[in-house]
């Protein structure tokens, strides 16, 4: 009896401390972020454009997990239909300044898609392509949001400034 309860005891005590490292993991406000940052290079009717991914992480762990993910499903799936090289996977603790401000949601010269942090457990993301047109942009902006395949996340289009 006395070892049912030790295993019980045991079992509800590695519960909690499983619960508080995932709560550990998993801020509600990320107050030091480390970001992923992940270019693309893609060869799109005869020329070439530049997509990039921003994601903003708890810690450099956590970037450097997420990161190698985008890498495998990039290499996997997208690089299979189109013409695409991924040119740089890094992470870094702050963004050059043009960068951070996607983050604010701040509308550059193309549109890009925002993917908001709805839970704990998500990160904000930041989608975009630069060598298009605005026109381009707004149009690739909307399929990705029409398509939503991330539907784990809210995405928004931040439409360039006119």
């Amino acid at each position: 009896m006395k070892k049912i309860l030790l295993l019980i005891v045991i079992a509800v005590a590695a519960k909690f401390g499983w619960e508080a490292h995932k709560k550990k993991e998993n801020p509600v406000v990320i107050e030091n972020p480390v970001y992923g940052e992940t270019r693309v290079k893609l060869g799109v009717a005869g020329r070439e454009i530049e997509g990039v991914m921003f994601v903003k992480n708890a810690n450099d762990a956590e970037c450097r997990s997420t990161i190698g993910k985008f890498d495998g499903i990039i290499d996997k799936s997208s690089c299979e239909k189109v013409n695409c090289k991924i040119v740089s996977s890094e992470c870094k603790p702050e963004l050059t300044a043009r960068n951070a401000r996607l983050f604010d949601n701040e509308p550059t010269h193309v549109s890009y898609v925002s993917l908001a942090r709805t839970r704990p457990e998500l990160r904000e993301m930041r989608f975009i392509v630069w060598g298009v047109s605005v026109a381009e942009s707004d149009d690739l902006c909307k399929r990705i949001i029409s398509g939503n395949a991330l539907q784990i996340a809210k995405p928004t289009c931040i439409h360039a400034a006119r």
